[in-house]
């Protein structure tokens, strides 16, 4: 089985992560994957089999040449099963198979919950042309297809719900012991969407419990995010520790994990802090209840209120048995979505769609 990964760029974050780990398991499993990635990443490609097509932009005609050039060569040509991860990677393969003649079968992974073609009248006639090619449509939470859906109603047939996953080997809980001061981490790119401005003003109404919140990761909302804890008189409590290779360390050495998120179509984040046996405190979105379950259980979920935030964390914090209990059952929820079993789900569905002709 040959299978032919097309995605913009190899950076390591977000969706792209989510695709090398895949990419990697399925080369485990014997398949033979391959990635084609549209945009020359920062430090070149950063998997093994992967060809970096070198295109300068991803919003030029140009573009979708360079790939449907790349369509009819190694190691594109003989595919079994083309995967396309992320807009506008759709678009462009969406074209460019047509110009190619590729005759197998694509397959496309939908990530996110909304976009902003979404509710424009040019929104569906972009996404009619982007999505015809595609036999399967992976949804990477049941919310991510229900979204989907009835945004175009036409793919329901094509939608296939196939959860996102770690290596949970990666991640292990960590010696929790008595701090004198507890640790509170979110990890994340700092964006407006992720909600970070919401945990600051969150730490701001608890001025008499002491805590130090840790945010791992980078992004254009960060220094709006520096002046904001300066303003809220919490830049003491605060570290903005920037993006890091070692998440799982971080991790380890915290006690509750924070995701204020306005809007997610998976949250491998959370994930990711479930299998580091963190209790998690996060907004109570379809997509984060599907991997947290209850709330209570292994995550106290709340609307985006910097008060409904503030009173999670005071619960938790106030609360060593209650954080030891919600993180054994995050651990072991978590244990569900481990990336073997997604890979061995990827790869019969790859067998399927190209069975099928």
């Amino acid at each position: 089985m040959k299978v032919v990964h097309v995605v913009n760029s190899m950076v390591r974050a977000g969706a792209e992560l989510l695709l090398a780990e895949l990419h990697h398991h399925l080369l485990r499993l014997g398949t033979d994957s391959h990635v084609l990635s549209l945009t020359r990443s920062p430090d070149g490609p950063s998997v093994e089999e992967a060809l970096d097509l070198g295109a300068r932009s991803l919003y030029r005609p140009t573009t979708t040449l360079r790939l449907a050039r790349a369509l009819s060569r190694e190691p594109a040509r003989g595919a079994d099963v083309f995967h396309v991860h992320l807009f506008p990677s759709l678009l462009h393969f969406s074209l460019a198979s047509r110009l190619a003649s590729t005759p197998a079968p694509a397959v496309y992974t939908q990530h996110n919950v909304t976009n902003r073609r979404r509710g424009r009248w040019w929104g569906k006639i972009l996404d009619g042309v982007g999505y015809s090619p595609y036999r399967r449509v992976v949804c990477v939470s049941e919310a991510v297809r229900s979204s989907l859906v009835e945004w175009m109603p036409s793919l329901k047939g094509r939608c296939e719900v196939i959860h996102n996953g770690i290596d949970l080997r990666r991640f292990r809980p960590g010696e929790r012991t008595d701090r004198s001061v507890p640790v509170v981490i979110s990890v994340g790119r700092l964006t407006a969407r992720k909600g970070y401005a919401t945990a600051l003003r969150a730490l701001a109404l608890l001025p008499n419990l002491d805590l130090r919140y840790v945010l791992v990761g980078d992004g254009p909302q960060r220094k709006r995010l520096e002046k904001l804890a300066r303003h809220l008189g919490v830049w003491e409590r605060v570290r903005f520790a920037g993006r890091s290779p070692d998440v799982p360390g971080f991790l380890a050495r915290a006690d509750v994990f924070l995701h204020p998120s306005r809007s997610e179509g998976f949250g491998i984040a959370v994930l990711e802090a479930m299998a580091s046996g963190l209790p998690v405190v996060c907004t109570d979105l379809p997509a984060l209840a599907e991997i947290t379950g209850p709330s209570g259980q292994s995550a106290l979920r709340c609307p985006p209120d910097p008060r409904a935030v503030a009173g999670h964390l005071r619960e938790l914090l106030r609360s060593p048995g209650l954080r030891d209990r919600m993180g054994r059952s995050g651990r072991a929820r978590a244990e569900g979505f481990d990336i073997q079993s997604v890979a061995q789900s990827h790869l019969a569905l790859y067998e399927h769609v190209a069975g099928n002709g």
